[in-house]
C-alpha cells in the first residue's frame, strides 16, 4: 500500500506544504480559479479518476500564472494536492472521507506529469525492435 507520510517525507514536510499552500491561497484570483474548476468537477458530488485530468490541468495552468514564487518539481505535487484537498474540504465539495484519497490522487498525478517521460525515444526503440523481430529473412 502507498505510504503517504513516507512518500511526502522524501519530498517535503507536511508543515512546509501547509505554509506554501496558505501563501498561494492568499492570492484570491489563483484560489478562485482553482475553486471554480473544483466546483464544476464536483457537481456530481464526487471526484473520480476521470475528473483528475481536469483538476490537474486547471491547477497547473493556474500555478504557471502564479508569480510570487516557485516550488521544486519534487514539491509541487504535494503542495498542489494539499491545496486542492484544502479547498475541497473547506468548501464541503466532497465528503470528508474522500479528502485524503483525492489529495494523494492529485499529488501523484501532478508528480507523474512533471516527471517528463521521454516517450519519443521509447516509441522509436519499440518500432525498431518490432521491425527487427518481424524482419523477413
Amino acid at each position: 500500500m502507498f505510504n503517504k507520510e513516507k512518500n511526502m517525507s522524501n519530498r517535503i514536510t507536511k508543515d512546509s506544504i501547509k505554509k506554501i499552500a496558505d501563501i498561494m491561497l492568499a492570492d484570491e484570483e489563483f484560489k478562485n480559479s482553482i475553486l471554480d474548476t473544483l466546483k464544476k468537477v464536483t457537481a456530481d458530488g464526487k471526484i473520480d479518476q476521470s475528473d483528475v485530468p481536469f483538476v490537474v490541468g486547471a491547477v497547473l495552468e493556474n500555478y504557471n500564472k502564479f508569480e510570487q514564487f516557485r516550488v521544486s518539481n519534487e514539491q509541487i505535487g504535494d503542495v498542489l494536492g494539499y491545496l486542492c484537498s484544502e479547498l475541497l474540504n473547506k468548501e464541503k465539495l466532497i465528503s470528508e472521507d474522500q479528502v485524503d484519497n483525492i489529495e494523494r490522487l492529485i499529488s501523484n498525478s501532478i508528480y507523474l506529469v512533471l516527471s517528463n517521460p521521454i516517450v519519443g525515444s521509447v516509441k522509436q526503440n519499440c518500432v525498431s525492435c518490432f521491425c527487427n523481430i518481424f524482419k523477413k529473412k
